[in-house]
């Protein structure tokens, strides 16, 4: 009955006969009307102070939570536990949910810091970033914080797509824009070869410095970098262009148009290209020598072509 193991567990504790004890709390669970918090509870006790069994005790507190999810004294030895090397991450995933009911964001946010550093898994510690992001924009209202957690989720996958947009959003609801390119820089920085999904992303990130008019010469680094993964990519290329215009960077232009000539897909988009070089060569620069080679190379591509013509004969005499 329950007096005699009550006095047995006395016994068993001051003889130091753990292992009687706790399989003496066990055989109690299976009792009707057992006050398993208070069995699982001490349990837990025994398997961690008594038998060095970290795994046990760890469980039997989980079962105590299960059932009590505030229960003071198991959370207390869990948060003592967590200090162990190599049960942080499971104390902090079983404290999580009592740190949340009390509203202790502090304690929430230290719980979830402590499994990120701890996942191996890429999508886990993305999921956990995504978590602790929302609980500083949702719950603590530290729209900065959540942006800064929600760059760290975008970092460790920059073509995932859904991080782009929960970073642009936040970043635009606190009119930051500005960090908005520099998270975007910096994840795509980390990218050793770009595909369809980070060339886009460098268009993305060429146009908010654009905007912003701040780093323009970055603009034009992500600019350039979306270009070189499709060179036939127009909206890339007059932006660019429009830019390098805006700038009065004719040596710039020169160089942008010469390379897109040799990459032009047909011929008229070469003619194109070839006369707006000579244009920037003959006006801009004051290369006559230059213009007159390029005017030479758009009669290679169009023999006939009176706009090349005519400013060669102007050029020649």
């Amino acid at each position: 009955d329950r007096d005699a193991a009550t006095s047995l567990e006395r016994i068993y504790a001051a003889e130091g006969r753990w292992t009687d004890l706790s399989s003496l709390l066990e055989s109690q669970l299976s009792q009707p009307g057992a006050d398993e918090v208070s069995l699982y509870h001490r349990l837990g006790v025994v398997a961690a102070t008594r038998l060095d069994e970290p795994d046990r005790a760890m469980d039997s507190f989980r079962e105590v939570l299960s059932r009590l999810t505030d229960h003071a004294e198991s959370v207390s030895a869990l948060e003592l536990r967590g200090q162990r090397e190599g049960f942080a991450a499971r104390g902090a995933e079983m404290l999580e949910p009592v740190y949340l009911g009390r509203e202790d964001w502090a304690k929430v946010v230290a719980a979830i810091e402590t499994r990120i550093a701890a996942a191996e898994d890429p999508s886990d510690k993305r999921a956990l970033l995504a978590r602790l992001g929302a609980l500083y924009e949702e719950s603590m209202e530290d729209l900065d914080k959540g942006l800064e957690t929600y760059a760290r989720m975008f970092r460790e996958d920059v073509r995932d797509r859904e991080g782009w947009e929960i970073v642009g959003r936040l970043a635009r609801l606190l009119s930051r824009q500005d960090r908005q390119a520099e998270i975007y820089a910096s994840g795509l920085d980390t990218v050793d070869s770009d595909d369809e999904t980070t060339a886009e992303l460098s268009f993305t990130t060429a146009k908010l410095f654009d905007e912003q008019g701040k780093d323009l010469e970055r603009a034009k680094k992500y600019y350039r970098r979306a270009l070189a993964f499709d060179p036939q990519n127009g909206a890339v290329f007059v932006a660019l262009e429009t830019l390098l215009t805006r700038q009065s960077a004719p040596g710039e232009l020169d160089a942008l148009y010469g390379e897109a000539a040799d990459q032009a897909p047909d011929p008229a988009r070469q003619r194109e290209l070839l006369l707006k070089k000579a244009d920037v060569q003959e006006r801009a620069l004051n290369d006559a020598e230059a213009a007159i080679a390029t005017f030479r190379r758009v009669l290679d591509v169009e023999p006939n072509d009176a706009v090349a013509i005519g400013r060669l004969d102007a050029l020649l005499t």
